[in-house]
């Protein structure tokens, strides 16, 4: 689902309709309490609201009484709680550490190492045998990803 479609832009690029998502991200409200709550006449809260529901950002909420509820649709809140998408990105990163401990060989390594002889010296004549585990490599460069990505994404919460 392509979340910021041109309709959606075009919906959340008016203060107003932008204030009416951020009302209706704390409980659904009518017409007449979105038009209170911004200081508009409830026709042009109406027609702003339309506008959002055209958009897939808010849904027409029926209840038992003659009111209608506006609410946000599943569109809404990700435009308006995009802390969800922080709790996935943190705990993806946070497995991506894991992983890479698992990798790099604080706990017991299961991949194999390649093997790689060089000359240690001309003088000394001597070959060393250098190993290059793989795993171990992938494994730190996961760790330190994660890590940039942790700390990128402290920065920009912290940012705003």
């Amino acid at each position: 689902m392509d979340v910021m479609d041109r309709q959606s832009l075009k919906a959340v690029s008016s203060e107003t309709r932008q204030d009416i998502l951020k009302l209706l991200a704390k409980r659904p409200y009518t017409a007449s309490e979105l038009a209170k709550a911004t200081g508009k006449h409830v026709t042009t809260m109406a027609e702003h609201v339309a506008t959002l529901e055209k958009s897939g950002l808010v849904y027409k909420k029926e209840s038992s009484n003659k009111w209608k509820y506006y609410a946000l649709t599943a569109k809404g809140e990700s435009i308006v709680k995009p802390e969800r998408m922080w709790a996935i990105a943190l705990s993806s990163l946070v497995g991506i550490i894991a992983g890479g401990f698992l990798l790099s060989g604080i706990y017991p390594r299961y991949a194999p190492s390649v093997p790689i002889t060089e000359k240690a010296g001309e003088a000394a004549g001597a070959a060393t045998d250098y190993s290059i585990d793989i795993a171990g490599m992938l494994g730190i460069a996961l760790v330190a990803l994660g890590i940039a990505g942790i700390l990128y994404a402290a920065w920009k919460k912290l940012g705003k």
